[in-house]
């Protein structure tokens, strides 16, 4: 009987074969579901036996919307953000699976952010030209292409970042409400560092390299680099360095080589020997240093503190 013009009405009740009267058979799916003035076509993901089924219509919708997750699970499928879009993917536990040779892309001038952790695992690709906002953290197990991506590290969690093989982006940016970034592996940027705010922890041998011509803009009493920082190629450079509470940079005119490698640290704490002292060298300060290393190809440069 034509009982109305909206699919969602009908719905697959009973299999008159199975006797035992009205049987629920479950909600459907909207796209399985056409009504036409003559056909009414209602279909099952999982019907487990043959026989005379019998359509009913109910006074209500019968359509059973999927439950809302804080979670996107690509699943050997293909996600993509288009360019000048921005997708976000909510909630604060893990917010972002990618496995089973899924693929996650986010195009060029577009933007994606992930309010959880991002989880690359089996095979999958991640493959970034645009802008990435991560509130959790970096867990990738699989294959990616990020080095022209930029990177913004964002909320109040502690983060992480860093993978065995050192990880290239265009551009990394920090700027936390909360908490700080540690690098767990070492970082190269090719581009741009950003502090807006919040302090990236780093150490020897989980270093931010900053590749020839690459800046920095920012940079606080509240964000910084908290240890070693590398600095590649011919430019004269402000080393955004720090330590506790105090953000105490050192900078070097222009090197004579682009191949010239500077690393500097700052250290909020008196150096182990305060004497002697020799030359044009007056006094050795109680109560702060910093170190400059000089590595690659040999190159004179001034230094500022």
């Amino acid at each position: 009987t034509d009982m109305g013009v909206s699919a969602d009405n009908y719905s697959v009740i009973t299999d008159y074969g199975l006797g035992g009267g009205w049987q629920d058979l479950g909600l459907h799916s909207i796209s399985t579901q056409q009504y036409s003035a003559t056909t009414v076509l209602a279909k099952r993901q999982n019907l487990t036996t043959f026989g005379n089924y019998i359509i009913g219509h109910s006074n209500g919708s019968l359509y059973n919307p999927p439950a809302v997750t804080e979670e996107l699970r690509v699943k050997g499928a293909y996600f993509k953000t288009q360019a000048s879009s921005t997708a976000t993917v909510s909630g604060s536990s893990t917010a972002l699976n990618n496995y089973n040779n899924g693929t996650v892309k986010v195009n060029s001038g577009a933007s994606l952010i992930v309010q959880g952790n991002i989880n690359n695992e089996s095979s999958s690709m991640f493959n970034v030209q645009g802008s990435l906002f991560l509130e959790g953290s970096w867990n990738n197990n699989a294959n990616t292409n990020i080095s022209n991506a930029v990177f913004q590290f964002q909320g109040a969690s502690v983060q992480t970042f860093g993978e065995v093989a050192p990880i290239t982006l265009n551009g990394l940016i920090i700027n936390k409400s909360l908490n700080n970034l540690t690098l767990t592996g070492n970082v190269i940027v090719t581009n741009q560092l950003t502090l807006t705010s919040g302090k990236i922890i780093t150490a020897s041998a989980q270093l931010l390299i900053l590749n020839d011509n690459a800046t920095t803009s920012g940079g606080s009493v509240n964000s910084f680099v908290s240890g070693p920082i590398k600095k590649i190629g011919d430019d004269a450079f402000v080393f955004p360095t720090g330590k506790s509470a105090r953000w105490a940079r050192i900078g070097i005119s222009a090197p004579t080589s682009t191949s010239a490698e500077f690393t500097a640290e700052y250290f909020d704490s008196p150096y182990s020997a305060l004497t002697p002292v020799a030359g044009t060298l007056i006094d050795v300060s109680p109560k702060e240093y910093w170190q400059l290393d000089l590595s690659g190809t040999p190159s004179n440069a001034n230094v500022t503190l």
